[in-house]
């Protein structure tokens, strides 16, 4: 997830963009891998379900 990318995901897929953008940010910090809780999210490359 790159860039603009983040508004493409959102409008794709079925999580927030808030979720997208903490991803994307976290991408950006150096983070190989977000955790969430959020299942919808959890299908998205980068986020580890918990």
């Amino acid at each position: 997830m790159k860039g603009l990318d983040t508004i493409e995901h959102m409008k794709s897929g079925n999580a927030d963009f808030s979720d997208y953008l903490i991803t994307r940010l976290n991408q950006l910090a150096g983070c190989q891998e977000t955790a969430s809780f959020d299942a919808k999210l959890g299908r998205v490359e980068g986020v580890k379900l918990l």
